[in-house]
């Protein structure tokens, strides 16, 4: 197999705002977007994907339950934590653990959008 992408799709009840804040805070580029979904691409030279699918879409596979947010985490791993952590802070993005270095040595800010 060659797979030509690869992409988590988290479905939502606020595909726009969940939209709206990856391109806004994060930076991400909308590649596909219909009224029910929407595909993205991080900015840079090594692009990551990552969608959204509302929970009316017209054809979902079995059982796409809106993510509750609890049992997984998107980790977005940048050269400079510190940095970005000050700017989402000041843009008001919830910030749930504050920026700490980890026991194995990774600056770890954790947010919620």
């Amino acid at each position: 197999m060659q797979l030509q992408a690869a992409y988590p799709i988290v479905v939502t009840k606020t595909l726009a705002e969940c939209r709206d804040f990856y391109i806004r805070q994060l930076g991400f580029e909308v590649v596909f977007q219909a009224t029910c979904f929407v595909n993205m691409v991080s900015a840079g030279d090594n692009p990551h994907g990552l969608a959204f699918m509302s929970l009316d879409h017209p054809s979902p596979p079995p059982g796409p339950e809106a993510l509750s947010g609890q049992g997984m985490f998107l980790t977005l791993q940048v050269a400079d934590a510190a940095t970005e952590f000050e700017r989402l802070n000041k843009a008001g993005v919830p910030i749930a653990y504050q920026l700490r270095d980890e026991p194995w040595g990774q600056p770890a800010p954790r947010f919620c959008s």
